[in-house]
């Protein structure tokens, strides 16, 4: 879909704690470079970030799972690869939900904390990118803030690289007690109202 020029859209970052405002200055297949708008002062992009854009065309709401390609810290100007652009009105609920937020992964009792992303999520599933290498059938604790900081136990049941360095990692939630899963339920309830 090609988004037209001058389109607003709404950006989430995940070093960014508010959504930004982004205007569209070239759209072509699955690419796209936009300024962000405002006087705000944002933490910076860099390549390989993940992105959530939305933007509402034709009175309904789209929601873009992107990728940063290029930033121009002075003229404020982002490139993005798009990966997957869904309809809202079309998606069920608890798959797949584009995010944009950091993340700490442990294994066990283990005292290292691995940096990493949280980069779409649904009531049973998460793709997490990290520069750690984890083996299949791992057990990890992913802990990221959705209004307050929650740990989830997962498993790892696909990996792949995305750089020399990173990996994305495709994890199965393995809910341990009965509150768990409605504390998720409420938070990806919230991300749908917000978008």
């Amino acid at each position: 879909m090609k988004i037209n020029n001058g389109t607003t859209l709404s950006i989430k970052h995940y070093a960014n704690d508010l959504p930004l405002k982004g205007k569209v200055l070239n759209c072509s297949d699955m690419s796209l470079s936009m300024r962000i708008l405002g006087k705000q002062d944002f933490n910076p992009f860099s390549e390989k970030d993940p992105l959530v854009l939305t933007f509402s065309y034709d009175q309904k709401v789209y929601i873009v799972a992107g990728i940063v390609t290029k930033f121009d810290a002075a003229k404020r100007n982002v490139s993005v690869s798009m990966e997957k652009i869904d309809l809202l009105e079309e998606k069920r609920l608890f798959e797949r939900f584009p995010l944009s937020k950091s993340c700490t992964i442990k294994i066990g009792q283990s005292l290292t904390d691995y940096k990493g992303v949280v980069k779409n999520m649904s009531l049973n599933g998460m793709l997490v990118t990290c520069d750690a290498q984890f083996p299949i059938y791992q057990k990890i604790y992913v802990t990221f803030d959705i209004g307050k900081p929650i740990t989830l136990t997962c498993i790892v049941i696909r990996k792949g690289k995305v750089s020399p360095t990173q990996s994305e990692y495709g994890l199965k939630i393995h809910y341990v007690d009965e509150t768990t899963p409605k504390i998720i339920k409420g938070f990806l309830i919230r991300l749908k109202r917000q978008s």
